[in-house]
């Protein structure tokens, strides 16, 4: 059972619901590309923003990806792949371990 209070014991708190609670949204724009994972379901609450998810494809109903699909999962791995060094580098310096002013996002 999904919870909104991360203090449920027992419980945890929706992608969409982190989402909502952190302000995320409003720092969005028209046009923005959002990255995520299979199974973030947060789609429709992107669209209202005027703002477009993005991810990888998966194998669900096929055997095999196309070769379009292929080409993108590449560009999607490599873009990951420069976040998470990025986000890593944050946490070494101790960026997260302070509150940032807005225009450093």
């Amino acid at each position: 059972m999904n919870s909104d209070n991360p203090t449920d014991p027992g419980r945890f708190i929706t992608d969409p619901a982190i989402m909502v609670k952190s302000g995320f949204y409003k720092y969005l724009h028209k046009g923005d590309l959002v990255m995520a994972d299979k199974g973030v379901l947060t789609r429709d609450q992107l669209a209202k923003v005027g703002t477009r998810l993005v991810m990888p494809h998966f194998l669900s109903d096929h055997d095999q990806f196309s070769l379009q699909e292929c080409e993108q999962n590449k560009t999607i791995a490599s873009l990951r792949i420069r976040v998470e060094r990025y986000m890593e580098r944050f946490k070494r310096a101790g960026i997260y371990s302070h509150q940032l002013s807005q225009h450093c996002i």
